[in-house]
């Protein structure tokens, strides 16, 4: 599961706008 999760999060940090997508839930939460 931790390379699964790590896989998700190299794709996360490599698109700007997922990233701002998730800072947004962060926010909300």
């Amino acid at each position: 599961m931790n390379r699964l999760l790590h896989k998700i999060l190299v794709i996360l940090s490599s698109s700007p706008r997922t990233l701002d997508y998730h800072k947004a839930i962060l926010e909300d939460n």
